[in-house]
């Protein structure tokens, strides 16, 4: 399946950004569909892409090398043989860009429009569906008749696999959580085994679990002389692949999105310390893996059209960098649609300076 690609890259700076790249999808359009599904009593309907660049047609030249044994089946072909690409394929520089205009393409002629503070995110207003996709993995929201008529007609251009609507009781599967449908929304969970797998890295699969994520209080004297020894390469590379899976499960934990941030900020350079304070972190992690994210909004809590929003500061709590950590959290209902924990990207300087 792999294969040698040639493409132009003397250019790269020349090109205009929007030219090379494409927009990244949010979680949150996700979120916003399943709220509407909640609120509204809509249906949900899932689907996904088989070799889902290669329907869209490459704007750039692309050439790749055949496979070693493809003069067996063709004698005109020799190791100077180069192929032409009539097809976007991985490895092509704007492959995703082209394959995401192409997709909104056949949308919009459907009679869908893509949202400007979204653009992974469709609506079809007289159909009444709501469209999100991530890549090459559709999710979409509106009445049963609609969404079978909507991935028909999409699966007549593409190879295109769809299920049937979820009902209440099912599971879905979909990016690699678990959705299940319930009489008042929807329930969030991560995929079975995550947790354990994310544990078994650090060989923590049997570790006591704990109901707190860890102390204020200041180092003992042996804590801080672990902050100025690093890791050696084996264990710092294996922080960073957990810090990397504690990264996607958190996007749903707002009670770990704080921690895990102090977490990321030794990734260049983890010491001991770090160490430490991941490993109570995991132990978090094991006490609170049956977590549950609840997605339930009444249609009344939803035609108030009120987006509630909280935000706090540690107030420059790192005594390392002197940055602050700012956080907050968007709802609708009690439905979380995003919530944030980023640190500051510069310090802000005295009235005097």
């Amino acid at each position: 399946r792999d294969c040698l690609l040639s493409r132009g890259l003397g250019d790269v700076y020349k090109r205009q950004l929007d030219e090379m790249f494409v927009a990244t999808p949010s979680a949150e359009g996700l979120r916003l569909l399943l709220v509407i599904s909640s609120a509204l009593g809509l249906d949900v309907m899932c689907g996904d892409l088989n070799c889902g660049f290669m329907h869209a047609e490459p704007s750039e030249p692309i050439y790749a090398k055949p496979p070693p044994d493809a003069h067996l089946y063709d004698e005109t072909i020799t190791k100077d043989t180069w192929w032409k690409c009539k097809k976007a394929i991985n490895g092509g520089r704007a492959a995703l860009k082209d394959f995401n205009d192409w997709f909104g393409q056949e949308l919009e002629k459907l009679g869908f429009e893509r949202l400007r503070v979204d653009s992974q995110m469709f609506v079809n207003k007289k159909l009444g569906v709501y469209f999100h996709v991530h890549v090459d993995d559709p999710c979409a929201v509106g009445s049963k008749e609609n969404l079978h008529y909507v991935f028909e007609e999409l699966s007549k251009v593409m190879l295109l696999r769809y299920t049937d609507v979820v009902k209440v009781g099912e599971v879905m599967k979909h990016l690699g959580d678990e959705y299940e449908r319930t009489e008042k929304g929807w329930i969030q969970r991560p995929a079975k085994d995550y947790v354990r797998k994310t544990l078994a890295l650090m060989g923590m699969e049997k570790c006591n679990p704990s109901c707190v994520l860890g102390s204020s209080e200041k180092l003992k004297q042996s804590e801080q002389e672990e902050e100025t020894v690093e890791l050696d390469a084996e264990r710092a590379t294996t922080f960073r692949q957990v810090i990397g899976k504690c990264t996607f499960y958190c996007k749903n934990r707002v009670d770990m999105q704080y921690a895990l941030k102090k977490l990321q900020a030794d990734m260049a350079k983890p010491t001991k310390g770090s160490d430490r304070r991941l490993k109570k972190f995991l132990r978090y992690m094991q006490g609170t893996k049956d977590y549950e994210n609840r997605i339930e909004v009444t249609k009344e809590e939803f035609a108030k059209n009120i987006v509630d929003g909280f935000s706090d500061t540690d107030h420059a709590k790192d005594t390392v960098s002197r940055k602050s950590v700012s956080c907050g959290i968007l709802m609708i209902g009690g439905a979380v649609i995003t919530s944030y924990s980023r640190g500051q990207t510069v310090i802000a300087t005295s009235s005097g300076e």
